[in-house]
Order: C-alpha cells, then structure tokens, then sequence
C-alpha cells in the first residue's frame, strides 16, 4: 500500500487494514507487529534513509482561487521574483514578508479546473544530497461538485537552498 500522508494517518492505515506500508522511494518504512489474537497491531520500527533530511516548512498561503489560470511550479528565490509571482497570481494581496537571505518560497499552482472540489498541497520537503524534493498532494472533488472554476494553489516558506529543487506528485 503507498503512503502519501503523514506518519500519523499512515499508522492509522496500518492498524486499520493490518498491511504493510511503504512509499515509492522507500522514505518510510513502516513495519507491524500483530497480536497472537490479531486484534491488535503494533508498530515496531520507522525508518528513513540517512541520507534524507526533513525540510521545515509553512504555508504563506493557500486557497481554491487565484489569477493563476495554468498549472506550475515556482521556486521563488528573491524579492523580485515574488513581486512578479504574486501580482500575476493574487494582484491586489499584500506580499508576505520573507528574509531572502535565509527563506524562499516554493508555490504550486493546480491550474484552472473547471468545477470547485480540487485541491493542492505540499505534503512534505526533503533534502536528499544533491537535490530537494517538494512532495505535493493533488486532490479531486469526492462529492458534487459547484459548478464555477477554481484555480487551487499553496504557497509555502522554507529554508533558502541553491539545490535543484524537484517536484513529486503523489496520487
């Protein structure tokens, strides 16, 4: 079974539906113990490749509408950049305050769909040697959706790096 939430959920899963999970790239393993009566199933090892370090990050914003009409990922490494990216995509809000001498910020923008429902969001990044790995989460409508467009998108700050920066979409 793939993982593509948080370790919380992901254990929940694994004591729910008593299976092993783990991710594509073998970021988390988690493994389960069961009970001799099977009522019971206990977690007895998590790991991560060494060479993997979590990224800290915080959402500067996010909603289900925006200027943004086409989908992208943008790394936003300066002042300048963030003017053109945020008048392009929200016009009038105001500019978050960022230090980009030590924080950048990394936005994901679904693109226009059509109804409301979708959703977008930055589930973990990760520094792995030679590159950052933003993970991103695309949701669908699971119910009826209203039929007016929405442009999802989530902004997030995290600590500035020089490393090729690589989005992943889990499904």
């Amino acid at each position: 079974c793939y993982s593509s939430g948080s370790h919380k959920s992901s254990i929940n899963y694994a004591i729910r539906y008593k299976v092993h999970i783990f991710s594509r790239r073998a970021i988390n393993r988690i493994y389960y113990t069961q009970s001799p009566s099977f009522s019971e199933t206990f977690i007895t090892s998590i790991s991560k490749p060494a060479s993997m370090k979590d990224i800290p990050f915080e959402t500067v914003s996010t909603a289900s509408y925006c200027f943004q009409k086409n989908r992208k990922e943008i790394v936003i490494p300066s002042h300048e950049v963030m003017k053109h990216v945020w008048v392009e995509a929200f016009e009038s809000k105001p500019l978050p305050k960022v230090d980009f001498e030590k924080q950048m910020l990394i936005g994901i923008f679904y693109g226009e769909r059509l109804t409301s429902g979708y959703g977008v969001q930055v589930s973990s990044i990760t520094d792995e040697g030679e590159r950052v790995v933003v993970r991103v989460k695309l949701t669908r409508p699971q119910a009826m959706a209203e039929n007016r467009a929405s442009q999802p998108y989530h902004v997030v700050r995290c600590p500035h790096t020089a490393k090729n920066v690589v989005f992943k979409y889990l499904s």
